[in-house]
């Protein structure tokens, strides 16, 4: 018998099981996914089976029979171990494998299985909860590659697996269920051992932990099933695929039909899913392979399987397992009378739960099973298992890690048979026990349930065998003898390797106290001398200069307009130029475009330092002067002088009055005759000249004008609307919110200037209106005489007439349902000569003095704020304040550096600057401008990190004087998020750091100040007397979190009955009960932060609440015209701040209904609010299940985007954003809108008369006239006569068609505008041909100049700037009304629009996705309300983003081996190294994770020395630390750690000299099979996106012969030998290295950590070693014995050395991230090992994606999209990568190596060929 141990290979297996029968396993084909049913006959798909399992056995035979027999029924095949885990047959005839085959078929194939990789907490942190399957959890742990099953079961070692796993996702803030099916305890019931691990797990779940266990639920194809989804609305569902490398003891087939039906069950809900054995976890985010539910595939599987299984009447896979398992305990009362006999005993049994099952089901074994032969033995083996159990109370868990050895060799007959037999027995016996007892309801109240996760050790079962065996044998019944095998396995010492000692002052400083207690090598040791001059000896063998400094990214990125480089020829220097102005006209025009027409430049003045502080003391003298004044309120006697100035202004003043009061006269009379629309246009035009000259007694009466004519619309619409205007029918309200807002602006803006009589008309207005209750605002108590003059006037009007022109309601409702957008908002009145533009808020001012004081500042406020003001504020004061100075702007997109930097050119380009100076600057990667000799350079975080980290751009980091975060919060997303983290450690000067979406401000501002505080620190050491002004080290935190413009949500419903497709949502129609109960002593409120209502919205949850409790007294103090707050107002209308309360206050009326356990009417409240949407919703289901098309599906959206954006320009809503995270979705609908306008504007035309013969014949008419004027023009051009006023074409010359002409013309303008989203006469504006003409590359038919000609345009990431740029200032200048966009104008582009539409759903579009993309709609100064359109959403998807809250930050895994050579290179080749060092330090001492983790900070220098370590070893650092050999070119490649380290490695190995061989015969050129293998090995190390494990070379093996793949492979090839062999011996280094240092840290963190002992979230504690656990007194003890095989470890878990994993065998571990203690935190990416294959947690190959070579051989940019499976923007961004990554290395080699080196020229050449297909691919210019 083998080592009861896990074998190293499957080939070892092999051997020792014998042959493994053959595998012939039919898989589902893609007809199903078609939605059509496969012919089974001549169907077999190998799409489930690996290639790689061709050389592995089945599963052992599965046993449809409970072995509860003798020994004449236990003859079947074991495991190595004595596993007979189940022992079912499951060949190819038998029922099972037959059923599973066949139900294969029929469900989806894995190839038509496409997960995305995202982080899966991202959205869902806060607000939802997500679904954990309990099975496929039980699955994936017991697949789990360091669990030892095999040895009859390590429980706690699987429990502690559990509990990390859900405890790992609770502290990373996901909130989940656990559901278990309870069909799904079939799958089982075959493996004892398996069967009693999900008993086991359910009950310790249930009843040891905090986690929501749910097992009530039958089956996933149950209605409890539907109702638990609809009750909880799960983000996603965590289950297994069930594929491969399945525990022994499962049949594969079935257990795959069991899974892919429950994850067809799922979607079915829909419901996303997860597939869980990929899910991974950093220090703060998972991710996992995510499927989002489509309905068109869903509905095409579902009817697929459905089909099969009604119509073939083939029933479940379940079914047939539950047919073959046997039934449960049948003698259930003798088990329950035993029970209660045991439980008796009471306090006998300490281990509770434990101890009575075990008792229990041996007692069972020995009654049922004592008919064999020699029942002596089988007593002895039940004695044994009851010592194990009762060991387990007294064993720590060190005495327990024992290593097992050799069954096989065991000097006496070991009957593995026998005890696996009697285990299983119990095993059993136990899963009928622990049922019973929960039914009895012991579980939990009688017993104790703590050491239940301890149920049994079935390696100590199996060694306490081993050993009494042994002694038996020896003769010694009542004592052991120590073998001499057993000693050989004694000791178990881990090898830990020396550390190359190293001298370095940020060693020191960071890390020296640790650095003091390593073991070192001395300096002269073959070791150390080898790796430090390694380099030497591959720059002596291959002519190199391997040490030679490398250019920076700074100087390698292309630099336009250098006009050092001015091209030497006359011609080219020409257009150079030329090229250089033709930028700044349009830098200027995009500029304008930005801010506005009219807009004027600031005029910038470069202030001394004198003035400076002159200016600075007079403006706190005039404050002061200006709060004495305000304070005394004295009144000072005038001069003379001042008189004199008096009388002079007020002349003027009435001269101008008097101007402006007869032109007030000639403009009435002229608007005599006009239409009141017309008339009111014109006056507003005229009113804003008053404003402007400062005349309120000529706007007085412009203002009432105004009025007289909304009241005369108003009667006019009444009159023809034939009904009262609180009914439906009635005109639009529009007009009576027009007429209220004018008298509200009358009475606030010219209330002194009004008189008696004008009064009196403004309160007639408001009677007419019905609105005479806000009649006492405008009148004052001496007008009571006048009320009653005009009130006997307006009695003279009926009854009939006053009810006519009413609006039927009161006031405040009034104001509340219709002028919620316009109420007024709480501001200041007194300006700031600081801003003249505009009167800044409190918290605005507080920015600004923070930029006057030099301070820091994080600042969260809502998108359209104006938070970005103080931005430019203190760009301004940077350049008012000298040359020298600069402002650094981050962005975090390319886009959005191109806006500020026109922005910045369009504000300040008018400043003088000295010579080779220019006001702003531009660095990215793609290319720089100005970046270092400007002033304000705007530039993407990684670019500023390199210039940060240069050691010789010290000099121009010193003059920065504030750097601008635009977007702070993307510190916190999936990728360079850490890089926002180290800019903000690293700058040596004040920062403003904005954001519109930080859940947690707090924690952010506290760890800024304390990194401020520490810089403070080393800067007061360094006595920094060279700084240009003093620096403050303070950072405020401001915070305003009222958004100015309301949001208004809908959803998109077409319905035929339905005239209102655009359905409101109201936001509270999208909270849970549950949600609300679960928030109610929630701090923040039970109410997510972000869902605030509208006015019209609260005013609807008031109605609401009141119909559904009508007596409820409370509610009647809320009542609009009976609210305290409304009602002792001292103004006309209601604030925006009354409503806000008023909202509040119904929050808690609604709270308190939950406090009083009123949960009934809270859901009756919320289903109100919804019953509209859901109405129509499900109405609109229907009516397009016709077709067929889902309403949530890709083609609804097609369908209806025509429809749905005319019904925005219907109801004035556009401009509108639409957002999309698909670039192919976005094309098609533009291309969807411009097909369907044509088609209608051609149907308009036709029956106008307008054929497309009559339009060729007037454009033959039309040329003809133009020919004829312009021989006409030339020929009065030459008799130099002037013919101006008349027209140049006679009369007599003009043909008789052209009035026809004209009248087409007129025609197909009309049918044109009518058709499109051109605003009028903006279509054919010069303006618009100008961006066109920068479009001239495209033709006349593309597909965005013929969207633009429509008013309609798309915007994504692959289009040039040229393009984007184009679009974007359209559509400020309002030429476009729709925009079609991904995620490119999410973040700070301005582009402020009406509308935002969400269309379609996307596993991208997140709750912070959610906010940047709504937040464009309704800018501030643009409109008053903002709408949010949901198109092809599913509802739940809709109510979450509403609901969710915006993640926490919560900072990133700081150190990488990478970073610290760049601070390694920054401090020792500084030009400053004080400097340098000092902000090294602050970011190695501060990162944000170790925040609010101190203890975190040890763990983090030991990590660093690591680093140092593992950097002397590659030959990158010298024994001083300071940077050697190729360092230049891994930093250089930073970004890809480890594949930077590994290409280094290559190359000093001399690998890619060995593969770049040149042509027979040629000196220059390489062949493509080189440049392919180049292309290989660069993919493997640059290109790596994996495939989810199912994908494996069969399943495209299948795709291939199916022709699903037209020119791609997939799968990328493995790495050549010669390559792989090398990197195996870097990873072999690097992991002996990574264990020493797991190995230190481990040693230096046990003081702290103590013992592991306790189970991570349950607490619960077991035997730590010298407590109450068994000591060895003597020898010849059993706790010696155990002793003598116990394994010593440090890094290890306690819990995961149970299954014998030690240190040593943790390095060989594929999952060693899992299996370390707690308290020793390790990142996936900590070690910079480079795994040529990865597996996933159950030991499943997951492949790479051949996209780069794939692309490098076929050169097809949408073969990448269709056969490789990527998203076009992921497409794109990976390709452009992986293209700039080659760039980056030729560059860098190039400067490293001679130019005939073979590797350089290779590399030139592949640069050269794939930059080529690139460029080629998506229109760049080469």
């Amino acid at each position: 018998m083998a080592e009861s141990e896990t074998p190293d290979s499957w080939e070892e297996l092999d051997e020792e099981a014998g042959e493994a029968p053959d595998i012939s396993n039919d898989a589902a084909t893609d007809a199903a996914a078609d939605g059509e049913i496969p012919d089974t006959a001549d169907s077999s798909d190998d799409s489930y089976e690996d290639p790689e399992e061709a050389a592995r056995p089945t599963s052992p035979p599965f046993d449809s029979q409970r072995r509860l027999s003798s020994d004449e029924d236990s003859d079947t095949t074991v495991s190595e171990s004595g596993e007979s885990d189940g022992a079912m047959e499951d060949g190819d005839d038998s029922e099972i494998s037959s059923v599973a085959k066949m139900c294969l078929r029929h469900l989806p194939a894995d190839n038509y299985i496409k997960p995305q990789w995202v982080s899966l907490l991202h959205d869902f942190v806060d607000s939802e909860l997500f679904i954990i399957d309990g099975d496929s959890l039980l699955l994936e742990l017991l697949s789990e590659v360091n669990l030892d099953w095999v040895s009859g079961g390590q429980y706690l070692h699987f429990i502690f697996l559990l509990e990390r796993f859900l405890h790992t996702f609770q502290q990373l803030g996901g909130i989940f269920h656990i559901v278990f099916f309870g069909d799904m305890r079939v799958l089982w019931a075959g493996c004892p051992s398996m069967s009693l691990a999900r008993e086991v797990m359910i009950l310790h779940l249930q009843q040891n932990t905090p986690y929501t266990v749910t097992t009530y639920i039958p089956s996933a194809d149950s209605e409890d099933w539907i109702q638990y989804l609809q009750k909880n609305r799960p983000a996603f569902v965590a289950l297994s695929d069930g594929n491969q490398n399945l525990p022994l003891g499962l049949p594969k087939d079935a257990v795959v039909a069991v899974f892919k039906t429950l994850f067809l069950h799922v979607l079915r809900g829909r419901v996303n899913c997860v597939f869980m054995s990929e899910i991974e976890h950093t220090a703060t985010k998972a991710y996992g392979f995510y499927l989002e539910y489509y309905p068109h595939k869903m509905l095409k599987w579902l009817k697929a399987y459905l089909k099969y299984r009604q119509e073939g009447q083939h029933p479940s896979m379940l079914s047939v397992l539950q047919q073959n398992a046997t039934e449960d305990c049948k003698d259930a009362e003798q088990l329950r009378a035993k029970l209660l006999k045991v439980l008796s005993l009471g306090s006998s049994l300490p281990g509770g739960v434990r101890d009575l099952v075990t008792v229990v089901a041996c007692s069972q074994v020995l009654e049922q099973g004592l008919t064999t032969a020699d029942p002596q033995v089988r007593q002895d083996i039940v004695r044994l298992f009851l010592l194990h159990v009762m060991l387990l109370r007294h064993l720590s868990l060190k005495q327990r890690a024992q290593r097992l050895r050799d069954l096989n060799k065991a000097p006496f007959s070991f009957p593995v048979e026998l005890l696996s037999t009697v285990r299983e027995q119990v095993q059993v016996y136990m899963v009928d026990i622990l049922n019973e007892c929960s039914k009895l309801g012991y579980i939990g109240h009688e017993m104790d349930t703590k050491f239940l996760s301890d149920i049994m050790d079935g390696r100590l079962f199996l060694q306490l065998s081993y050993l009494f065996l042994d002694a038996h044998s020896r003769g010694q019944q009542d004592g052991f003898s120590l073998p001499d095998k057993l000693k050989a396995l004694r000791t178990n010492t881990v090898t830990k390797a020396a550390f190359f000692p190293v001298s370095n002052e940020l060693v020191d400083a960071f890390a020296g106290s640790v650095n003091d207690c390593l073991p070192h090598l001395d300096r002269t040791d073959r070791q150390v001398t080898a790796a430090i001059t390694e380099n030497e000896d591959f720059d002596e063998t291959y002519h190199w200069h391997s040490g030679k400094p490398l250019a920076d990214d700074y100087d390698n990125t292309k630099d336009t307009f250098n006009l050092e480089q001015l091209p030497a020829d006359k011609w080219e220097r020409r257009m150079f130029l030329k090229g250089k102005q033709k930028f700044s006209r349009h830098m200027q025009s995009y500029g304008e475009s930005l801010e506005g027409p009219g807009f004027r430049k600031v005029p910038i003045v470069v202030r001394q330092k004198a003035d400076q502080k002159q200016e600075e003391k007079e403006r706190k003298k005039k404050e002061r002067q200006e709060m004495a004044k305000t304070a005394k309120q004295k009144t000072v006697k005038k001069s003379k002088k001042d008189l004199i100035i008096e009388a002079r202004m007020k002349k003027e003043e009435e001269a101008k009055t008097s101007q402006m009061l007869q032109q007030w006269q000639t403009l009435k009379t002229s608007l005599k005759t006009s239409k009141a629309v017309k008339s009111i246009q014109e006056l507003e035009r005229f009113l804003e000249r008053c404003d402007r000259e400062q005349v309120p007694q000529v706007a007085t009466q412009v203002q009432l004008a105004i009025l007289q004519h909304l009241v005369d619309m108003w009667k006019e619409h009444c009159s023809k609307g034939g009904g009262k205007a609180g009914e439906s029918g009635h005109p639009n309200m529009k007009t009576a919110v027009d007429i209220v807002k004018t008298v509200s602006d009358i009475v606030d803006k010219y209330g002194q200037h009004l008189d008696s009589q004008q009064r009196q008309e403004l309160a007639g207005v408001l009677r007419l209106l019905g609105l005479s209750d806000m009649v006492p605002y405008i009148l004052t108590e001496g007008g009571e005489g006048g009320l009653l003059a005009d009130g006997s006037k307006t009695k003279k009007k009926t009854a009939e007439d006053l009810r006519k022109f009413s609006v039927q309601m009161s006031s405040n409702r009034f104001q509340l349902q219709h002028m919620g957008h316009l109420l007024k908002r709480e501001g200041r009145e007194d300006p700031d000569p600081r801003v003249p533009q505009f009167i800044p808020d409190t918290w605005q001012r507080e920015l600004l003095d923070a930029v006057d004081n030099n301070e820091s500042a994080l600042i969260v406020a809502p998108t359209s704020s104006g938070k970005t003001y103080a931005s430019y504020y203190c760009m301004e004061k940077v350049l008012r304040d000298g040359d020298d100075g600069v402002v650094v702007y981050v962005s975090p997109t390319k886009a959005l550096v191109n806006q500020v930097a026109a922005t910045v050119y369009a504000r300040f380009s008018n400043k003088t600057m000295p010579d080779g100076m220019s006001v702003y600057g531009v660095f990215t990667r793609d290319y720089r401008h100005n970046a270092l000799n400007c002033q304000i350079l705007v530039t993407v975080p990684q670019c500023l990190e390199i210039l940060l980290l240069a050691p010789h751009r010290q000099k121009w980091a010193q003059k920065i004087r504030y750097v601008i975060f635009d977007e702070v919060h993307c510190m916190g997303s999936e990728i360079g998020a850490e890089v926002w983290e180290h800019l903000l450690l690293l700058i040596p000067c004040p920062f403003l750091a904005l954001s519109a979406t930080i859940s947690n401000p707090h924690d952010l501002q506290s760890w800024l100040q304390s990194a401020k505080d520490f810089q403070k620190q080393l800067d007061g050491q360094a006595s920094r007397k060279n700084k240009a002004q003093p620096q403050s080290y303070n950072v405020r935190l401001v915070v305003y979190g009222e958004r100015y413009s309301d949001l208004e949500k809908y959803i998109y419903l077409p319905c035929k009955d339905s005239p209102n497709s655009l359905v409101p949502m109201h936001p509270y129609s999208v909270l849970t009960l549950k949600q609300l109960q679960d928030n109610l002593d929630n701090p923040d409120g039970a109410f997510p932060r972000d869902l605030t209502l509208s006015p019209r919205e609260t005013l609807q949850l008031y109605d609401t609440m009141t119909r559904v409790w009508p007596e409820r007294d409370s509610l009647k103090a809320l009542e609009a015209d009976a609210y305290r707050d409304f009602a002792t107002r001292d103004q006309l209308l209601i604030t925006k701040a009354q409503a806000r309360k008023y909202e509040a206050d119904l929050k808690s009326e609604l709270v308190m209904w939950l406090k009083e356990h009123q949960e009934q009417k809270v859901c009756s409240v919320i289903g109100v609010l919804k019953s509209h949407m859901v109405r129509q919703q499900s109405t609109c289901a229907k009516e397009f299940e016709k077709y067929p098309i889902d309403i949530t599906g890709r083609n609804f959206l097609k369908y209806e985007i025509a429809a749905l954006l005319d019904k925005l320009k219907q109801e004035d809503k556009l401009p509108a954003l639409v957002f999309s995270f698909d670039r192919g979705v976005i094309q098609d609908l533009v291309d969807e809108v411009d097909v369907t306008l044509s088609k209608m504007e051609a149907e308009t035309l036709e029956s106008m008369g307008v054929t497309q013969s009559s339009i060729k014949k007037d454009q033959s008419t039309m040329r003809k006239v133009e020919k004829e004027k312009k021989r006409v023009r030339d020929k009065e051009q030459k008799k130099e006569q002037k013919s101006s006023g008349k027209n140049i074409l006679e009369a007599k010359d003009v043909p008789d068609s052209v009035e026809q002409v004209n009248q087409d013309a007129a025609n197909m303008r009309r049918a044109f505008l009518k058709h499109s989203f051109v605003s009028e006469g903006l279509h054919s504006s010069k303006e618009l041909e100008k961006y066109q003409r920068r479009l001239y590359f495209l033709s006349e038919d593309h597909l965005l100049k013929r969207g633009i000609r429509r008013g309609i345009a798309y915007h994504h990431a692959g289009m040039n700037a040229k393009q984007r740029e184009a679009v974007e200032t359209m559509f400020r200048n309002k030429h476009l009304k729709v925009v079609v966009a991904t995620t490119t104008l999410a973040l700070g582009i301005h582009m402020p629009c009406k509308t935002v539409v969400f269309a379609g759903d996307s596993v991208y579009l997140d709750a912070l996705e959610y906010r940047q993309m709504s937040g464009r709609a309704g800018r501030r100064g643009f409109d008053p309300v903002g709408n949010v359109v949901f198109f092809g959403l599913p509802r739940p998807k809709i109510n979450r983003l509403l609901a969710a809250n915006v993640p926490c930050l919560t900072g990133n895994y700081p150190l990488t081996s990478s970073l610290v050579l760049r601070l390694m290179l920054l401090t020792t080749r500084g030009d400053d190294k004080t400097d340098a060092f000092n902000r090294a330090l602050n970011l190695l001492k501060h990162p944000f994770l170790s925040h609010n983790k101190p203890h975190f900070q040890d763990q983090l220098q030991h990590h660093f020395l690591f680093s140092v370590q593992f950097l002397m070893r590659q030959g990158l650092l010298d024994l001083e630390g300071t940077p050697q050999g190729m360092a230049g070119l891994a930093s250089h490649l930073h970004y890809h750690e480890p594949s930077n380290f590994v290409l280094v490695w290559l190359l000093q190995k001399g690998i890619f000299h060995k593969i770049c061989v040149p042509k027979d015969g040629s000196s220059n050129e390489f062949s493509d099979d080189v440049l392919r293998r180049l292309v290989l090995i660069l993919a493997n190390l640059f290109g790596r996106e994996f495939l989810p494990a199912f994908f494996t070379p069969q399943t495209v093996k299948n795709m291939q012969q199916r022709k699903k793949l037209s020119q791609s492979k997939l799968i990328l090839e493995d790495l050549p030998e010669l390559v792989s062999s090398s990197i195996k011996e870097y990873n072999q280094q690097t992991l002996k290295l990574f264990h020493s240092y797991l190995c230190t840290v481990a040693e230096a963190l046990a003081p702290r950590l103590g013992q592991e002992t306790s189970l991570p979230a349950s607490q619960i504690e077991f035997l730590s070693a010298g407590t109450d656990a068994l000591s060895a007194d003597s020898s010849q003890t059993l706790v010696t014995k155990l002793q003598q095989s116990q394994i010593h470890y440090s890094v290890v878990s306690a819990f995961a050395s149970l299954s014998g994993l030690d240190d040593d065998k943790l390095q060989e571990s594929q999952n060693m991230f899992e299996s370390v203690r707690q308290g020793l935190y390790i990142d996936r990416d900590s070690a910079p090992i480079f795994p040529l294959k990865k597996f996933d947690r159950r030991g499943r190959r997951q492949y790479l994606n051949s996209y780069a070579l794939d692309f490098f051989k076929h050169q097809c940019y949408q073969a990448i999209i269709d056969d490789n499976g990527l998203r076009s923007g992921d497409a794109y961004r990976l390709l452009k990568d992986f293209n700039m990554t080659i760039m980056s290395i030729y560059t860098a080699l190039e400067q490293l190596g001679y130019e005939e080196d073979n590797v350089v020229r290779a590399f030139k050449q592949l640069n050269q060929k794939y930059n080529e297909a690139f460029c080629n691919a998506f229109s760049y210019e080469k």
